[in-house]
């Protein structure tokens, strides 16, 4: 995905500040785009499609995601204006938290894993709309707790004892990389829940709890990411695309996907199509 324009520090961050902060919705972010500082965004409401640099996923309130300097990002909403597709952006540079960002670009980070994601990006937009006295200090150390426990998220270490019991958050990451590996193939919850070491009704309730979605949810939406990619960046068939991205049967991946997005495949490829068709 090439960016049309480049947005710079200057047309938003003011030299004294180092950082800004925002409420955008809808199509204020549809043309891709790159920057020259850090963007971290929060969904707050709606639903929508965020494409980063060359892949897709699909943004629902409670998702993370940060922007690199550098990166290529655009998102296209896929609810009405009953639901509006709304985000919170921060954006700042390297110099206001003086501290190696820990988080990767190209992914999704789960909001919803803990009440404390959404407190942090909530009060930070307060101070930073009433400005009182000390508000950049506070929103610095607010920044750094925030990045600090998204990072957790991510890398929880696996622990390598099988015998000992693991923690919901790695848990669920080895259940996430599990369905990443594996999501071209049929996924029986057994089979994960065995991989695991736990339960197939502990594996359930872990998902609920931690990700707020059922297992098979999780599964059909990821599969629907990876379609979004594939209809966007090649010339390949419905059918092919289905079976790529996990789907053995066209109409039910046809069904699946106008239900999720209100569009057939087609016109999404219409719509969304980041490359000449033509040309390849």
């Amino acid at each position: 995905m090439k960016p049309h324009f480049q947005y710079r520090r200057y047309q938003y961050i003011q030299p004294n500040e180092q950082f800004f902060m925002n409420i955008s919705s809808n199509k204020d972010a549809y043309v891709p785009h790159t920057h020259d500082f850090f963007e971290l965004i929060y969904i707050v409401s709606g639903k929508g499609m965020h494409m980063i640099n060359d892949k897709s996923f699909l943004a629902n309130a409670g998702d993370v995601f940060l922007i690199r300097i550098g990166d290529t990002h655009a998102f296209h909403p896929l609810t009405s204006e009953k639901t509006p597709f709304k985000w919170i952006n921060s954006l700042f540079v390297s110099e206001f938290i003086n501290f190696e960002v820990p988080l990767l670009s190209e992914t999704k980070y789960f909001g919803t894993d803990g009440f404390e994601i959404d407190y942090l990006f909530k009060i930070m937009i307060k101070e930073y709309e009433e400005k009182k006295s000390g508000y950049l200090q506070k929103i610095k150390g607010y920044l750094l707790a925030l990045l600090t426990e998204l990072s957790r998220m991510d890398s929880v270490p696996i622990n390598e004892n099988a015998n000992k019991s693991l923690s919901k958050q790695t848990m669920i990451k080895e259940a996430v990389n599990y369905i990443r590996e594996n999501y071209r193939y049929t996924i029986r919850m057994e089979e994960m829940a065995s991989y695991l070491k736990i339960s197939s009704s502990y594996l359930s309730k872990l998902f609920r709890e931690c990700l707020n979605t059922s297992v098979l949810q999780y599964i059909t939406q990821f599969r629907l990411e990876k379609s979004c990619n594939l209809l966007e960046t090649t010339n390949w068939t419905i059918h092919q695309i289905a079976l790529e991205s996990g789907f053995n049967d066209e109409k039910l991946f046809r069904t699946y996907f106008r239900r999720q997005f209100d569009l057939t495949p087609g016109e999404y490829r219409k719509k969304y199509q980041l490359i000449d068709l033509n040309e390849q």
